[in-house]
């Protein structure tokens, strides 16, 4: 999104508490419950094709650093998260 955020915003510590969590679940194989999250991953990414590119880049990495594929839920809590951090 090329931003300058202010790290003392209370929407980048929530989502840097969530990448944590992010984290955490990853490198201790725990499963993620699936919701129907369906429509609010298209919702994301019909509203900014911004979301569809940093999403690809998180995707990739997440494959690269740590052979996990990331859900759909995942990914729209990160782009929940990433949306009131830039807002």
């Amino acid at each position: 999104f090329d931003l300058d955020l202010n790290e003392d915003e209370i929407s980048l510590a929530r989502l840097n508490s969530h990448l944590k969590f992010l984290a955490k679940r990853i490198l201790l194989h725990q499963a993620y419950t699936e919701d129907d999250v369906e429509d609010f991953y298209a919702m994301f990414l019909k509203r900014d094709r911004r979301y569809k590119i940093v999403l690809k880049k998180i995707e990739r990495f997440m494959k690269k650093s740590f052979e996990h594929e990331l859900t759909k839920q995942e990914a729209v809590y990160l782009m929940v998260h990433i949306n009131k951090a830039i807002n």
